[in-house]
């Protein structure tokens, strides 16, 4: 896409609209979009991805089974500039942070300039959310667990501020991927 302009928001019909939010992820030079409205579908419940949720959120197999079957629907003209990019993700066992390498991925709530004792720091701050907290249509997950309580993670609510919430609820998500 040959769109820089932080902010600006692509429509794509019946899928809803995507939002640049810059165009360096992680120092990668790629740019990273993220979907403007929630997508609920069958809403997400984490569970636990597996003992005390150790593994974070490269063990969480229902989100990222979720992930995979909203980046299937993408069109392909959109899914053939998608790529792969690795994602930090904090691992609760080893106390550290990894790369997780996915397509289409959740936003971390460093990334989301919500930086909490209690989330490590995933990523770095993206350009858009230094300057804006936008609304949106429901609350979702995000890929950051919580430090102190193993059931539960990162969530945005309706207004944009960046909590946690119990991982047996069902909430929606608002994924993230990065182009050239």
């Amino acid at each position: 896409s040959e769109i820089t302009e932080i902010g600006a928001v692509v429509d794509l019909g019946e899928l809803g609209s995507i939002r640049l939010l810059d165009t360096d992820y992680n120092g990668t030079g790629k740019k990273i979009w993220q979907f403007v409205n929630v997508l609920k579908g069958d809403e997400v419940v984490l569970g636990l991805p597996d003992d005390n949720n150790k593994g974070g959120y490269p063990s969480a197999e229902k989100v990222l089974d979720t992930l995979y079957d909203i980046f299937e629907t993408l069109p392909a003209w959109l899914r053939n500039q998608i790529v792969d990019m690795e994602v930090p993700c904090y691992i609760p066992e080893k106390k550290e942070i990894e790369s997780h390498s996915d397509p289409i991925f959740l936003l971390s709530a460093t990334e989301m300039c919500q930086n909490r004792s209690y989330f490590a720091k995933e990523g770095r701050p993206l350009e858009f959310y230094t300057k804006n907290t936008p609304e949106f249509n429901d609350w979702h997950w995000l890929r950051s667990p919580s430090l102190g309580y193993s059931h539960n993670w990162g969530s945005v609510y309706y207004d944009g501020c960046v909590n946690y919430y119990i991982t047996s609820s069902g909430l929606g998500v608002a994924p993230a991927f990065c182009t050239d």
